[in-house]
């Protein structure tokens, strides 16, 4: 702690010429990361530039497919004793880089002992509050979450030396500009940066989507993808099945799609139930591909549908038409980046109550723990999805031969009234 006190800055002119970006996250923050790593090419052509991804992500695998990236480090951070955290670190202080970049979604507590002497250290800090009394307190200190964020905050803090704000209450920037703000102490404009992340598709990916369809006989239709899970221990970002099924259903009929669904393999079940209650012809994919894979058939599908998760953020990328479900998590930070994607929320008052990656917490203060009622989700019903994409498809002129005149259930409306 002292030596990160003490060090002095990096002396004026100087450049990196080793960069470790910080990449120990979830599919969607890897994305995100993308147009930074580009624009941190662009300003240092010669830069040996590393990432440090979770080996328990496709992240990893979606990065090491990066042009722009020299270098993949993999380091189990859950599930490291202190031995191997120790002799990673090590390895990291041996590395000799000279500038570290970490967003608000990375942890860097795990890491110190081997970016300490890093010159330049720039990454996200949190504007908080402490919004407890003290009668609280025990209740804080059993959530172990919250301590954890709290710890990690109070390093970040001393650590950095170039120091990214964010207010969670009031920063409604996306999580790419997030990052890009991050290299501007490097003297690069985020103004004057793509902020698009490209997915690179590579040959062998774009050879299996090909063959997938003709096999699957998809090819020349118009392909409907959905993801219908959520990334693990986030359940309260999960919209149900059967309204998935029925705007499945609804969607399909109304714009002549056929069905496909893709994800990881524990998503599997919920697959079975979609099936079993749609009647459609579905083509399952689930747990059959790796990232790549999913990128290069993502991007032959027509339209995406799906919860906060990597996929949607993946479809995004490949710049598949995509319409993603928001309940309590940050639609503003990691929704769509620009207007040919549909973000879909209720308006629900208390709607998001997670930003910035921390949940609003405080005296009267809803958040999906204490809500009771998780409303934002609940009511938000099938029909009220359909008619917003099918309202979104028309305006925006995602297929050139329009949608037909009638759905679903003003078909079953008119059997029943015959």
């Amino acid at each position: 702690m002292i030596y990160w006190l003490t060090h002095p800055a990096p002396k004026a002119g100087t450049e990196p010429k080793k960069i470790l970006v910080m990449g120990y996250c979830g599919l969607g923050d890897m994305i995100f990361l993308f147009p930074m790593f580009r624009a941190l090419r662009r300003r240092f052509p010669g830069a040996h530039i590393a990432v440090l991804a979770n080996p328990d992500s496709p992240s990893a695998e979606l990065a090491a497919g990066n042009p722009e990236i020299n270098q993949i480090l993999q380091y189990p951070c859950t599930t490291a004793g202190q031995i191997e955290r120790r002799q990673f670190n090590a390895l990291l202080d041996k590395e000799g880089y000279d500038a570290v970049v970490a967003s608000a979604s990375n942890p860097i507590r795990h890491f110190l002992s081997g970016l300490h002497k890093i010159p330049w250290r720039l990454g996200h800090c949190r504007r908080m509050t402490v919004p407890w009394s003290i009668a609280t307190i025990p209740e804080l200190i059993r959530d172990l979450w919250h301590v954890y964020i709290w710890q990690e905050e109070i390093f970040r803090r001393l650590f950095f030396n170039r120091r990214v704000w964010l207010n969670i209450q009031t920063d409604r920037a996306h999580d790419i500009d997030k990052c890009l703000r991050l290299i501007e102490p490097l003297g690069i404009a985020m103004a004057q940066e793509n902020r698009n992340p490209i997915i690179v598709i590579n040959e062998a990916a774009a050879c299996f989507a090909d063959n997938f369809l003709k096999q699957n006989n998809l090819q020349n239709k118009r392909v409907l993808a959905m993801s219908l899970g959520i990334s693990k221990g986030m359940p309260y970002k999960q919209w149900g099945v059967d309204n998935f099924a029925r705007l499945a259903t609804e969607i399909c009929k109304r714009c002549d799609m056929e069905l496909l669904l893709l994800g990881s393999a524990d998503e599997e079940n919920f697959a079975q139930e979609l099936t079993s209650s749609t009647g459609l012809d579905v083509v399952n994919v689930i747990g059959r591909t790796n990232v790549h894979e999913m990128a290069a058939l993502l991007k032959k599908c027509s339209l995406f549908i799906g919860n906060d998760t990597g996929p949607a953020k993946l479809a995004m990328a490949v710049n598949t038409p995509t319409a993603m479900i928001w309940g309590p998590s940050d639609r503003y930070g990691g929704g769509a980046w620009n207007d040919k994607h549909l973000v879909i929320h209720n308006n629900a008052p208390c709607s998001p109550c997670l930003l910035s990656g921390m949940m609003l917490v405080g005296k009267n203060i809803l958040n999906h723990v204490n809500c009771g009622h998780h409303q934002c989700l609940t009511t938000l019903s099938s029909e009220f999805a359909f008619e917003k994409i099918i309202g979104w498809i028309e305006k925006s002129k995602i297929f050139s031969e329009g949608v037909r005149n009638r759905s679903i259930l003003e078909e079953k409306g008119e059997a029943g009234r015959s």
